[in-house]
Order: structure tokens, then sequence, then C-alpha cells
């Protein structure tokens, strides 16, 4: 799965305890997330893409999709009263060519949603450190993704899900030997499972 969030935070909103993710323990993440979910006036948006779908797509072309929903998302969620964010601040530098425009529009989109929105789109480097949405939509990310984890080694005890995140590891591929794929759970483009025949139900 590809895990993409989007937070909108008015700038005289302070959320406590946000920082780069990747410094925090879970515990501290969950209890970030708990205060986001407690200011009425923060914005979150999280798009889920399946295995299917970045097979379909490619990872980096689902991580776009996931982050334009994010973004439309948000913008559908806006109050009238609220002030349009001048651009999208991205964490890192390999989704686009900032500064360049960053569109919402079909066929990028389905489902229903509003009017598609065209923003500014800026890469920044180690963005969880110099912006605080940044830092939020990286904490929601990865709260989330951890309980996607919690639910998959209840139901693959023998994957290791808590411990490898799902990445490559040695570990998640030993185990890929052993039990073969999870149809649902394992994208089939990737590299170590194109392959695998023996496939196992989700």
């Amino acid at each position: 799965h590809v895990c993409a969030a989007a937070v909108y935070v008015p700038q005289h909103v302070l959320v406590e305890g946000a920082k780069d993710s990747k410094k925090l323990s879970e515990k501290h993440r969950v209890w970030v997330y708990q205060q986001m979910l407690k200011h009425p006036e923060v914005l979150i948006a999280v798009d889920m893409q399946s295995p299917a779908e970045i097979d379909e797509k490619n990872i980096l072309n689902a991580t776009r999709h996931a982050m334009r929903r994010c973004v439309q998302l948000i913008h559908d969620a806006l109050p009238e009263t609220a002030m349009l964010p001048p651009s999208v601040v991205i964490d890192g530098c390999s989704m686009v060519k900032a500064p360049q425009p960053f569109t919402t529009s079909p066929p990028q989109l389905s489902g229903s949603f509003g009017e598609p929105v065209a923003l500014k789109a800026v890469e920044c480097e180690k963005g969880d450190h110099h912006h605080l949405p940044v830092a939020l939509a990286s904490i929601v990310a990865k709260t989330l993704r951890d309980a996607t984890m919690y639910d998959l080694h209840a139901n693959f005890p023998d994957f290791g899900f808590l411990k490898h995140k799902a990445y490559g590891t040695a570990r998640h591929q030993e185990a890929l030997r052993n039990h073969g794929p999870i149809a649902g759970v394992h994208r089939r483009s990737f590299k170590p499972m194109k392959n695998m025949e023996n496939w196992q139900a989700a």
C-alpha cells in the first residue's frame, strides 16, 4: 500500500509535539495524532492506494494520485471563510520539479469531488523540519500505516509486519519465500515477487 496524507493548519493553531515523524516513537506519533483530532480547525485528508492500483500505475504515479486526492479533499473541506493556501508544500525532492502548478483535475482523480483545484507545488527537502503541516501529515501517514501493520500482523503473524512495516527487508523476503505472497496485500510488480506462484488468499 501507499499512504499519503495532507494537513491544513491555520496559522493561529499550534499542535504540540510535532516534529520529524521518523524521530518520534510510535506512541508519541499516536499522541500527536490525537491532539490534531481535537482541533476543529485542523483538516486531515488521507488516501491509501491498494497494491492493485500501484501495479496499474507504478509506485510513483500511485503516490502522486494519492497526493492529489488528499489535496482535493482538503480543498473541498475548507470553510468558505478560510483562506486558500498559496501553495502545496511537498516533502522531498522527487515528486515534481518545484515550483510548478499542482492540479487535481481529472483524469488523475475519480469519484465525487468538488471543482478541481490548481495550486503551486513547492517541494522542500526535509519538509517536516521546516513546515508544521508537512510534519503533521507525515505523522498521520505513519500512524495509519502502523495501524494497518497491526491488522496485517493479526491475520498473518508469520510475516513479521510489525517489525519490517512491509518494507522489502531480508526478513520480509524470507517470509515471502516460505509462505508465499498475500493477494491484496503484496503488489505483483514488486521485483522479488514477479516470479512467485505460491500466492495465498487474503
